[in-house]
């Protein structure tokens, strides 16, 4: 499980100075790909040729998200097949759930944008995620 914590800049904000939804998923996007980046490199070295791509994403906004103070986003691997990984996530403000989500992601090639297997080793890497993940969740 990966935390992370934004703070929204000017220009992210709606007419009433509320964070735009669009914002708060765009963050989950970007954090996601990077926590699965790190456990792709940690689990297979010669993984320069692909990427993680979003096919999917899906939020249940509960909470208007304030300008201040920072937004705390949970992140984790909660679902694993051959081709894809489903994450989930939770964001908080100031220990209110403010939107919970999760999204379908493929590893693709950068050469020709084919979706690939998932390597054994980065499969190893993410299920050890989502397991650490499971096991909080369920104390």
């Amino acid at each position: 499980m990966q935390h992370k914590q934004f703070v929204a800049d000017e220009g992210q904000y709606d007419d009433r100075g509320l964070v735009k939804n669009a914002v708060i998923s765009a963050w989950f996007e970007a954090a996601g790909k990077i926590y699965l980046d790190e456990c792709h490199t940690q689990g297979d070295k010669a993984c320069l040729s692909q990427a993680w791509q979003q096919q999917s994403l899906q939020f249940d906004y509960l909470h208007a998200c304030q300008p201040h103070p920072s937004v705390e986003l949970e992140l984790s691997v909660i679902e694993l097949g051959k081709c894809s990984c489903t994450l989930g996530c939770r964001f908080y403000q100031a220990d209110k759930l403010l939107a919970v989500g999760s999204s379908v992601m493929v590893l693709v090639s950068k050469l020709d944008g084919a979706v690939g297997m998932i390597p054994v080793a980065t499969r190893e890497v993410l299920k050890g995620e989502m397991l650490g993940f499971l096991r909080i969740a369920r104390s």
